[in-house]
């Protein structure tokens, strides 16, 4: 069952187990990405992470690159 979330949030419901989705999507972010990742690391960790990156110049892909380890996803076209 899939609750009414907004695009950034999303919950998946099954069997009594939850598990969060949270997406993001990032374009030049490199100032925020880090802190928002690390925060979402912090108090949600078993959430799955999916960055979505739009082709960024600036160093943001290789903060993302730092948390692949742990609970974060990069896509990037």
């Amino acid at each position: 069952y899939k609750w009414p979330c907004s695009s950034y949030w999303l919950l998946y419901i099954e069997k009594n187990l939850y598990m969060i989705s949270i997406i993001l999507r990032n374009r030049n972010e490199g100032d925020y990405i880090g802190f928002a990742l690390q925060s979402i690391c912090d108090f949600i960790p078993d959430a799955e992470v999916i960055v979505i990156d739009n082709n960024s110049t600036d160093d943001s892909l290789d903060i993302v690159k730092l948390f692949n380890n742990r609970c974060v996803l990069m896509i990037s076209f």
